[in-house]
C-alpha cells in the first residue's frame, strides 16, 4: 500500500469506531467518557464538601450526563483514587489537613467548587430523579437513580407491549445518587421502558436494547 498514491490506502474512521477500539483494548465501557467530552459544550465540574474529618465529592455534568470518572486526591505525602462510580464519592482528612484534588491535574474540568460545611447539603440531589447510561445499550445498562431524602425504590422493565420482563428491587435506600444494574440479555432487541416509584411518583424511562 506504501506504493498507492491514489488514496485508497486511506479510510476516514469514525468516532464511534475509536471508541469501539478504546474499549477493546482497556475492557471497559467508554461511552460516558465521548459523550461528556466529544458530544456537548460543558466541562464536568467536581463540588467539594467538608463536615469534620470527611469530604464529600460529587461531579455536575450538564444534561446530568452519568460521569463515573475516578479522582486522585492527595492527602498529605500520600495519594489514593476515589471511586466516583456513582458520581459521588467520600474519603477522609485529618483536621487542619487540606486534600489536594487531581493533583498532578489529569482531569479535563471545570474548576473544582468547594462548599463550605453549611453548604454541604449541596451534595445531596435536590429531587428524586432517574437517568439511563449507556442507552441504547447491548445487554446491560444502569439506572441512575437520586434521592433527596432516604425514601423507598421500587419498579420493574417492562416490553413495549406492558409485558413485566424484569424487576426492580423494592429496598429502603438513602439520600443520594445510587445505581442499579438492568440486565436484558434473555430479551429481544427493542425498545423498554424502565418504571420507577418512589416518593409517591412514578418516573418511566425508555430503553433501547441493540443487539
Amino acid at each position: 500500500m506504501e506504493n498507492v498514491t491514489n488514496g485508497k490506502q486511506c479510510r476516514l474512521a469514525t468516532t464511534e469506531e475509536f471508541r469501539q477500539i478504546a474499549e477493546q483494548v482497556t475492557g471497559r465501557s467508554l461511552d460516558w467518557f465521548f459523550t461528556v467530552y466529544l458530544r456537548q459544550a460543558g466541562l464536568p465540574q467536581l463540588t467539594v464538601g467538608r463536615k469534620d474529618t470527611s469530604i464529600t465529592l460529587k461531579w455536575t455534568v450538564p444534561n446530568n450526563i452519568p460521569f463515573p470518572m475516578p479522582v486522585e486526591v492527595q492527602v498529605g505525602p500520600n495519594k489514593f483514587t476515589v471511586d466516583m462510580s456513582t458520581g459521588t464519592g467520600t474519603l477522609s482528612a485529618p483536621n487542619g489537613v487540606t486534600p489536594i484534588i487531581d493533583p498532578d491535574a489529569r482531569i479535563f474540568m471545570a474548576t473544582p467548587k468547594t462548599v463550605s460545611v453549611g453548604e454541604s447539603e449541596d451534595l445531596v440531589p435536590e429531587d428524586f430523579d432517574v437517568s439511563v447510561y449507556p442507552n441504547p445499550f447491548n445487554p446491560s445498562t444502569t439506572l441512575r437513580i437520586e434521592l433527596p431524602r432516604r425514601a423507598l425504590i421500587e419498579g420493574e422493565i417492562v416490553s413495549i407491549t406492558g409485558e413485566r420482563v424484569a424487576g426492580i428491587e423494592s429496598a429502603w435506600r438513602d439520600a443520594g445518587i445510587h445505581t442499579l444494574s438492568v440486565d436484558l440479555s434473555n430479551q429481544s432487541s427493542g425498545a423498554y421502558f424502565a418504571i420507577v416509584r418512589s416518593e409517591g411518583r412514578t418516573i418511566t424511562r425508555k430503553l433501547l436494547l441493540v443487539r
